[in-house]
């Protein structure tokens, strides 16, 4: 029992703490608790300031200092003097113990983020110490966006790694020794939404780590870490009397499947996605222009095939039945390609129609199409996607896509018959994996409609069996019922023909004499 008060007494203590937001506290004899770890635009918070100097505390003199501008001062449980203009403070007069509490009450009247710092000194009898403890709580506004995403993100030295894109907060940089600075150009996707960029521009050899902060319109605060490598000293330079070589090739360029090609530097004369604009980026240390959509979710480098890299003898002829050639763009024109995580590029799958176009896109995570719609794979325009089918009535040459197109993702409905493609709102992504029965909501004469010709025949073949073997047994139960009625009326006759009243006829000739003397088992027929 005694165990079981203790474990109680326990948990108990633990409810209490887990509704306080403990904020270690920056001195080892004070300590600010929040009343919540972050408040609503509107909503009340309660800042208590612990004092704990070792000794017994008969005054004390400290501020505690605010955000105006995020959080109002509203009571205290002492006597204060506050401006009003974030600063309270505090000369009390103390009751002689060890510990000391005071209690701050606020009103967050802003969104954003404010840091609450209680600093002073504890007086004893014949000591004192002084204390420090400060700590950030956040205030949001649910009326407000709630988007802290970065638009975009680059650096004036060195480049990304990986590339940028929304979802993801950790990147890495490297940058040569000769490289004694380096900014972060850092833009919100809402803008109303704040953008703050700490750690210095100034690099020191090794390990630099740069943080952007995004602070949505309701204060929902996302941040983002780069960490920018400056090289050790480069190698010197060796001078000899060789020939001098050439100059270097400043064309960015790559090779892919034994074919280089080159990245382009002016996309003034290509054709862009609908909501995609030119951006220039680097590749391996030189400026590249690419196209990207408004929220970065796609940047797209353009690349155009310069010449093989191996002898032009070596090369399949393109014009042979039998040689097989690089997937590559005509020499004149660039193609799109997306930089994929491990350094490579891969080609951009895209439909268009007439001056639009379309990126297929996979199905965003948690979420599936509902179960009336199956994957199948769709080739348009030589290029092979997947798609999804239904197999309503009337629906059979209609394939639906889920596509980007004009800086949103959406479904679309794709008319194989007249190779049209039209958008499609009413088709809702589904919450969870409906792939467990696809066909549940589907009749049997929908399912066999849904089938190749082949398997048709194959399905009605196998119909055709089953019924015949289900005939086959139904005759040979009534076969083998009919002999075995056959065989007991047989049986039955047989017993008829020899009646157990056969034994019984005696046969007398009365012409015969009698003999009363002769034994009657002795006797003559004439």
């Amino acid at each position: 029992m005694k165990q079981l008060k203790t474990v109680i007494s326990f948990l108990f203590a633990a409810v209490i703490f887990a509704a306080m937001a403990v904020v270690p506290a920056s001195a080892a004899n004070s300590s600010l608790y929040f009343s919540s770890s972050s408040v609503e635009v509107g909503g009340s918070l309660t800042v208590s300031v612990t004092i704990k100097p070792g000794f017994a505390i008969y005054s004390t003199d400290f501020s505690v200092t605010y955000n105006a501008d995020v959080l109002q001062y509203k009571s205290s449980d002492c006597t204060v003097n506050a401006s009003g203009a974030g600063v309270i403070k505090v000369a009390q007069g103390e009751n002689g113990g060890t510990s000391i509490t005071h209690q701050f009450t606020f009103t967050a009247k802003s969104a954003g983020s404010s840091t609450i710092s209680a600093s002073g000194a504890a007086y004893g009898e014949d000591e004192d110490v002084s204390f420090g403890s400060s700590a950030s709580i956040t205030v949001k506004d649910v009326s407000k966006s709630d988007n802290a995403n970065l638009k975009s993100l680059s650096l004036s030295a060195g480049s990304l790694s990986p590339s940028f894109s929304v979802p993801r907060t950790t990147y890495t940089a490297s940058v040569p020794n000769s490289c004694e600075e380096c900014k972060v150009y850092a833009t919100a996707a809402d803008r109303d939404a704040k953008v703050s960029v700490s750690g210095n521009s100034a690099l020191s050899v090794g390990k630099n780590i740069r943080t952007i902060t995004v602070t949505a319109a309701n204060g929902n605060q996302k941040i983002y870490t780069i960490t920018i490598t400056r090289r050790a000293e480069d190698p010197e330079e060796t001078t000899s009397d060789a020939a001098p070589e050439e100059p270097e090739n400043n064309t960015p360029s790559v090779t892919l499947n034994g074919v280089t090609y080159t990245l382009a530097t002016d996309l003034t004369d290509v054709h862009l996605p609908s909501g995609f604009l030119s951006a220039e980026v680097e590749y391996n240390g030189l400026p590249v222009v690419v196209a990207q959509d408004q929220d970065h979710l796609y940047t797209l480098y353009y690349l155009k095939a310069a010449s093989h890299t191996d002898d032009a003898d070596s090369q399949p002829d393109a014009s042979s039945e039998t040689g097989e050639t690089a997937d590559e763009p005509p020499v004149d024109d660039y193609a799109p390609y997306l930089l994929t995580e491990d350094g490579s590029f891969e080609k951009l799958l895209y439909l268009s129609f007439e001056t639009r176009d379309y990126i297929p896109a996979p199905l965003p995570q948690a979420y599936s199409m509902p179960s009336q719609y199956y994957p199948v794979s769709l080739t348009v325009q030589g290029q092979t996607f997947t798609a999804y089918a239904t197999n309503s009535d009337g629906e059979r040459d209609f394939y639906y896509l889920y596509c980007f197109h004009n800086n949103a993702y959406g479904f679309y409905r794709y008319d194989a018959k007249e190779e049209t493609l039209q958008r499609f709102p009413s088709l809702t992504l589904m919450q969870g994996d409906s792939s467990e029965n696809i066909y549940a909501d589907m009749s049997f004469w929908a399912r066999f409609r849904s089938l190749a010709d082949n398997a048709k025949r194959v399905v009605l073949g196998l119909l055709v069996l089953c019924l015949a073997v289900i005939v086959l047994i139904v005759w040979a139960i009534v076969r083998a019922v009919a002999i075995r009625k056959r065989a007991n009326l047989e049986q039955e006759n047989l017993g008829d023909l020899f009646d157990d009243k056969f034994d019984d006829i005696l046969i007398e000739d009365e012409t015969a004499p009698t003999d009363e003397n002769n034994d009657s088992d002795n006797f003559f027929l004439e």
